[in-house]
């Protein structure tokens, strides 16, 4: 198609040039806590708007808050109610941000930042949270929709026993004999493996068919 006006007003079609030069969505930001760009061509600021934006320099530690046009100040999130740290993104880092009616989402990652555990749980390391509390005993597939449904899962032997081995600093309750769930499967057909808290050596296995039993839920951090 040929003819096109050089506009990025929003509703009309924009033209090879213009969106090679993303002057309607690129912009680079003034330093500070609380970023600040112009971009001229954005009129019209509405949920689902994506910028990209280039950070600025001695960022000082704190929540990040976007300026866009003289606009509201707004403030940016690396996950639904968490709020960025200005001073851990580094200088000339390029953010994909996405207007969400409220607040400014980044789209395109934190590689070193970990997710927080729930409440309810404790970080074993980097990798893993586990619940500090012995769940009520449920069949194994019970158990184990359970956990997914609140985006968990069942933890594996290797897990567990990690976790075993720092009961006490964890504060994990229940150290019974019980023998408790694992995700993981045995040699035995239909058969997974059980461990217990008490003592981070035991471990046998149970056919996932057999009477219900108590289990953990792990967390990937």
């Amino acid at each position: 198609m040929t003819g096109l006006d050089t506009t990025t007003a929003p509703g009309q079609a924009l033209t090879v040039a213009a969106a090679q030069r993303g002057e309607y969505r690129h912009a680079i930001a003034s330093p500070g806590a609380a970023w600040s760009v112009q971009l001229p061509s954005l009129t019209d600021l509405q949920a689902g708007t994506h910028i990209t934006i280039a950070v600025p320099g001695e960022n000082p530690a704190g929540d990040a808050f976007l300026q866009v046009n003289g606009g509201s100040l707004l403030p940016v999130v690396w996950a639904p109610g968490l709020p960025l740290d200005a001073s851990t993104v580094d200088e000339g880092m390029l953010l994909s941000l996405v207007f969400n009616g409220s607040e400014w989402q980044r789209m395109n990652g934190i590689d070193d930042r970990l997710r927080p555990c729930p409440p309810e749980m404790s970080a074993v390391n980097g990798q893993f949270c586990v619940d500090r509390a012995q769940r009520s005993s449920q069949p194994f597939d019970v158990a184990a929709n359970i956990c997914a449904a609140e985006s968990k899962r069942l933890c594996s032997w290797g897990e567990f026993i990690a976790a075993c081995q720092r009961r006490t600093a964890l504060g994990l309750l229940n150290p019974s004999s019980d023998w408790e769930w694992t995700g993981d499967s045995a040699n035995e057909e239909n058969s997974v493996r059980m461990v217990k808290l008490a003592n981070c050596t035991s471990a046998g296995t149970r056919n996932m068919f057999t009477p219900a039993a108590p289990y953990r839920c792990c967390l990937t951090r």
